[in-house]
């Protein structure tokens, strides 16, 4: 035991002091942070926007010009402006064409036709070579549907103010439970992103250190740094102690990213961290490092190159990239039959079921089986990745099959 705490000791001080871990570990959270702050100012700000020039086809002679000016007004800033509109009111197959060709020149970005029926249809067409200008269109849309109304109530010589009424919109505010204070949009946001936030942490912190480990061994195995360690300690002991020494170090890394994600929720005034939450991502990331920990150390004990491993684990590597691509099913359907079933399959567990709790869709029951199905995972994986370790570490030179690999096991 004692040497297992040596190595262990070892790998975590040669790694903490790395200054690629500490560029990652406090570069990492600054650059997000930052980059949050500068892109949310630029969004807000119209820093590095540019004017964009539509066109207008209305053939009812009414609505182009009011949509146009009212944007053009609406989204000023100081002397520039975001639109300029160049509104006609001739619709025939020549004018139009000469607007396509504008389009297609890059003179305008698009052009929106309004047809002379449109109180009936209420179709408005538009038409751009970009795919890129949903947002420019929605607000065109909105003012248009506003203009439009207005124009019904006055043909049809209706009470402005029972259609006000009657068009009046219910606004729902977010309340977070047992408190009076309502949430503002940057919580909600916050609330909404903080599963993602704490599967980002528990990928970087599993997975990447895996991979870190498995690059340790196939480095060590290069330059036979393995075979001093071996004259000292047994396989067991070499295994275990490289493994402790990493999840010291990814547990380190993972409480200054929790407690950096606590400041910031507290900055908005969420409050998204417990002693509960804690503990539970303490565990499942312990349980989830040690399964990936075995696979990758398996993994680097049989290449004697990075590129090799890497090609190897290139399948298991896909997998694991699947919660991040389901990230928002978790949220909006936490308990649906897709989710249910992959947070039983160990190689996804800890992920699913730490986005579930960031979003309390996790039952105890839940919690148990899925800590009990991991501790089983990580025995008998541990065992598998021990056998293959103690007997591929010391083979050089030699291309170990898949064959040579399943006999090793039944071993």
């Amino acid at each position: 035991m004692k040497k297992i705490w040596i190595i262990g000791l070892h790998e975590f001080r040669i790694r903490v002091r790395s200054k690629w871990f500490l560029i990652s570990t406090f570069g990492l959270p600054i650059i997000i942070i930052s980059l949050s702050l500068v892109s949310g100012y630029v969004a807000g700000s119209g820093i590095g926007s540019s004017v964009k020039h539509y066109g207008v086809l209305d053939e009812t002679g009414i609505y182009g010009k009011s949509v146009a000016a009212d944007l053009e007004q609406q989204y000023k800033d100081g002397d520039e402006g975001l639109y300029a509109f160049q509104v006609e009111t001739d619709v025939s197959e020549s004018n139009r064409a000469v607007f396509d060709t504008l389009v297609t020149e890059g003179s305008l970005d698009g052009y929106f036709l309004i047809p002379g029926d449109v109180a009936k249809t209420l179709v408005v067409s538009f038409y751009s070579k970009k795919v890129g200008a949903f947002r420019d269109v929605s607000r065109f849309e909105r003012v248009f549907n506003r203009l439009l109304i207005q124009n019904n109530v006055k043909n049809y010589n209706l009470d402005s103010t029972i259609v006000k009424t009657l068009m009046a919109r219910a606004e729902v505010n977010s309340f977070e439970l047992g408190k009076t204070d309502k949430l503002s949009g940057s919580q909600e946001f916050f609330r909404y992103m903080a599963p993602f936030a704490f599967l980002f942490l528990l990928f970087m912190g599993v997975f990447m250190g895996a991979q870190m480990l498995m690059r340790g061994i196939i480095e060590e195995r290069s330059n036979r740094v393995i075979e001093v360690m071996l004259s000292v300690a047994n396989y067991n002991e070499v295994m275990a102690g490289k493994i402790l020494g990493m999840a010291g170090l990814g547990i380190s890394q993972s409480l200054f990213y929790l407690i950096v994600l606590a400041g910031v929720g507290g900055y908005y005034g969420v409050n998204l961290i417990n002693s509960m939450m804690v503990i539970l991502f303490l565990a499942y990331f312990i349980l989830g490092y040690l399964w990936w920990a075995a696979v990758f150390m398996a993994i680097g004990s049989l290449f004697d190159s990075e590129q090799d491993a890497q090609q190897a684990v290139s399948f298991i590597s896909i997998l694991a990239v699947v919660p991040m691509m389901l990230w928002t099913l978790v949220i909006e359907s936490p308990n649906s039959t897709l989710v249910n079933v992959l947070t039983y399959i160990p190689i996804f567990t800890p992920y699913f079921m730490i986005m579930k709790l960031a979003v309390n869709a996790a039952s105890a029951f839940q919690i148990g089986t899925t800590l009990l199905i991991m501790l089983v995972a990580v025995y008998y994986t541990m065992r598998v990745a021990g056998k293959v370790f103690k007997t591929a570490i010391l083979l050089y030179g030699k291309r170990i099959t898949l064959p040579e690999i399943i006999r090793w096991i039944r071993n």
